[in-house]
């Protein structure tokens, strides 16, 4: 195994890099935070970019990544020319400024600052729970993503359901759209309570009623004996449905049940006595009627 040695361009927040690249060309940067704060990294160009992570090994690198680093933390990127022309690019550190939310609230407005088309929000979790989080606003795109620095996910219909343990963190970025976006948005945060969820018992099949595309239908169900799990969603009529599982801080994709259809996804490796719960809506393309009233079942089966 040939071993080589890696020179990279020490970069600062304060520069931006910038030049061409020839074909198969790869340049690196090495970043050392200055600050013990949050960073992310902007690229321009058609070119692939890379970063090392915690594991030691490049890894694709996206414009919505957030770092949260502490001062002399190094990071270290590839950049690569994969096309057959010589290609220009940029390179450039940017500090965030990151805005903290408070732990539950009413519907509270936000501005994007003028100076940019975007803006990041911080939530950190003060005590277990289940925490919804509703944005709203013309012409922009809301994402979030984990502490670890993960590529951001949307929110689903602008709301986004997260089981939180007590000093969970995650990032929120809202970006304005359009040659005319908006600069402000609300969000709410809602703490949900399980006491008010509809108990769902392995092997015991649950219909739920739904008289509206905004109703959402929250389920509870109790791990009897250690193991793993299925979670099965049936719909008869013409109405498509989401499902959403909740468990140890998990960023999981809603299950879909489309129309006259139905659907499952496994859990695994649940401990008995464990709590898991499941967010049941509409899609919002589901059934053009004017009188909405659909049902979907769901049943929870040992895997």
């Amino acid at each position: 195994m040939e071993i080589k040695e890696i020179n990279a361009d020490p970069v600062t927040a304060s520069n931006e890099e910038s030049g061409t690249l020839k074909p198969s060309e790869n340049i690196y940067f090495e970043y050392t935070a200055e600050k013990e704060t949050q960073y992310t990294f902007v690229t321009s160009g058609n070119i692939n970019c890379e970063y090392v992570n915690k594991n030691g090994d490049f890894d694709y690198y996206s414009d919505n990544y957030i770092f949260d680093m502490e001062i002399g933390e190094k990071l270290l990127f590839r950049l690569q020319n994969k096309s057959d022309n010589v290609l220009q690019y940029t390179f450039a550190v940017k500090e965030l400024s990151i805005k903290e939310l408070p732990e539950t609230t009413e519907e509270t407005k936000y501005t994007i600052p003028s100076e940019s088309n975007g803006c990041y929000l911080e939530y950190t979790a003060i005590e277990n729970g289940i925490y919804t989080f509703t944005i709203n606003g013309e012409n922009i795109s809301s994402y979030y993503s984990s502490e670890s620095g993960n590529l951001i996910n949307s929110f689903t219909r602008g709301e986004k359901t997260f089981s939180l343990e007590s000093g969970n963190r995650f990032f929120i970025k809202i970006i304005a759209l359009g040659s005319n976006p908006s600069t402000e948005f609300t969000i709410q945060i809602k703490k949900e309570n399980p006491d008010n969820f509809v108990s769902l018992i392995v092997d015991e099949e649950k219909s739920l009623e739904f008289t509206s595309k905004s109703q959402v239908e929250w389920l509870s169900m109790q791990i009897p004996e250690d193991g793993s799990y299925k979670i099965i969603g049936r719909n008869n009529d013409n109405a498509d449905f989401y499902i959403e599982q909740l468990k140890d801080n998990s960023y999981n994709y809603p299950l879909y049940v489309s129309a006259n259809g139905s659907n499952w996804s496994g859990i695994y490796d649940l401990q008995a006595g464990d709590y898991i719960y499941f967010k049941v809506y509409p899609s919002s393309d589901s059934s053009s009627e004017d009188t909405f009233q659909h049902t979907v079942t769901i049943l929870a089966e040992k895997y």
